[in-house]
């Protein structure tokens, strides 16, 4: 009787201790798990983020666009049930998204690398022929804890559990536009053609392209064209470097009965080592050939008269292939170009220039 007596006092005993030993395995293994598991989901969530945001702003054509695109992206990601669930918060970043958007130039010759203020653009003049332009997104959040443990001892001061978790993270991707990452607004151009009146076609130009804030990507320009008529026969993106001192010849050939309707340069050149950038129209100087210094120029046929493209229009001159050149010293020659990165040869005005200009040409007839 005696020995039954103590067996059922010690099972009872373990009975009423039961709840306790659950509670203590909860606060001990489960409810730190949960935390760690919000932890984990922030850190994907975080990582997510960086990643998504830079891919879309080095997608962008314009400095400004790329911005507001990784801050829509950071904004959406933030509202999903993964950061509510992790008690994502943001610290500091555009519009305060924890998010911020750097652009980065790595010199190809000397390694150098510059970082560019956050959420600005870059200063100065866009230069590929030198540098490769990255865009870079640094997130900064603190996530959980899901359960707090803020007060218990010993754990109340521990990152995640009683406290929150900062997590900081990067993501790097190449600028797809490096031309556009000093523009904060629109850059479009007029269009004519030689001996026919396009100015009358009515092209919304980027007024229409709120999405992309370029008309670039703007196809229904091709059926604006149909309707008036004509036929496009050709469209190119030529690359013309501001040290290159000849000219650049392109995939265009005018046989009469073709005109160049449409031009589009984007980007700036400096010229002869000055930091004054000099757009596609040049400077108030005139050279001999009678055009503005560091404008942007073409020539139908090897033998044609050098005529202002700038950044409105051109009129086709003579029959030939169209070439494109930036208007310095006594102009451009025939030859063949110094390839990228190479400067010019020593003792022509184009040595010390830097920059490029973008030139989108779409021809028809």
């Amino acid at each position: 009787m005696f020995t039954n007596s103590l067996v059922l006092r010690s099972r009872r005993g373990s009975i009423n201790e039961l709840p306790l030993v659950l509670l203590i395995l909860f606060v001990i293994i489960a409810f730190p798990l949960i935390d760690l598991l919000g932890v984990a989901i922030g850190a994907g969530t975080a990582l997510l983020l960086a990643d998504q945001s830079v891919a879309r702003a080095a997608s962008h054509q314009r400095y400004d666009t790329a911005l507001s695109a990784m801050t829509s992206e950071a904004q959406g990601l933030l509202s999903t049930g993964f950061a509510s669930f992790s008690k994502m918060k943001p610290i500091g970043g555009n519009r305060q998204t924890g998010a911020d958007l750097y652009i980065v130039a790595t010199n190809y010759k000397t390694n150098s690398i510059r970082w560019f203020e956050p959420d600005s653009p870059v200063t100065g003049p866009i230069d590929p022929s030198t540098y490769l332009y990255e865009c870079t997104v640094k997130t900064h959040y603190q996530v959980g804890p899901t359960i707090s443990f803020q007060g218990v001892p010993y754990l109340g001061n521990v990152p995640g559990l009683g406290k929150p978790f900062q997590l900081d993270f990067q993501a790097s991707r190449p600028a797809e536009y490096p031309m556009g990452l000093n523009q904060v607004g629109d850059v479009s151009s007029g269009t004519d053609g030689g001996g026919l009146t396009i100015g009358t076609i009515s092209i919304p130009w980027d007024s229409a392209n709120t999405t992309s804030g370029s008309s670039w990507n703007f196809v229904q320009l091709y059926d604006i064209v149909l309707s008036y008529g004509l036929n496009p026969t050709d469209d190119d993106v030529i690359t013309v470097l501001g040290n290159n001192p000849t000219w650049t010849k392109t995939i265009f050939t005018n046989s009469g009965g073709q005109y160049f309707f449409d031009t589009r340069p984007d980007g700036y050149i400096t010229l002869h080592g000055s930091p004054v950038q000099v757009g596609p129209n040049g400077t108030s100087t005139k050279l001999k050939n009678g055009l503005p210094l560091g404008a942007l120029i073409g020539m139908i046929g090897t033998n044609g008269q050098p005529f202002l493209i700038g950044s409105s229009k051109f009129d086709v001159k003579g029959s030939g292939t169209l070439y494109l050149a930036v208007n310095d010293g006594d102009g451009p020659v025939l030859g063949k170009a110094p390839p990228p990165p190479n400067p010019a040869p020593p003792n022509t005005p184009y040595v010390n220039n830097t920059g490029m200009f973008m030139v989108r040409v779409i021809s028809a007839q």
